[in-house]
């Protein structure tokens, strides 16, 4: 009789992202659209977002850090303020 072995380090890739035939899993959405209303336009949809998560993968970004890395990006090094927003309002 064979005994069952316990894995030691089943939680070892649990960190890791979805993949879907080798691409993120966010690529199901637009997989997805397309199947359900197959149309050109709807194709390339697809393809650019292939490509697009493609290209942020090549630099080893995942898509919320890139969309948090372009937004760091556009807003600058200047963090702006209001005074107002710190300072104690005292209603005499």
């Amino acid at each position: 009789m064979k005994t069952i072995q316990i894995l030691s380090g089943f939680w070892r890739e649990s960190a890791r992202g979805l993949r879907l035939f080798n691409f993120s899993a966010y690529v199901t959405v637009p997989i997805l659209m397309f199947i359900l209303h197959i149309r050109w336009w709807t194709f390339w949809v697809l393809v650019v977002t292939i490509l697009f998560l493609a290209i942020i993968e090549r630099y080893g970004y995942t898509p919320p850090v890139a969309i948090l890395a372009i937004r760091a990006y556009l807003a600058g090094k200047l963090i702006k303020r209001r005074k107002s927003m710190f300072q104690k309002k005292l209603d005499c």
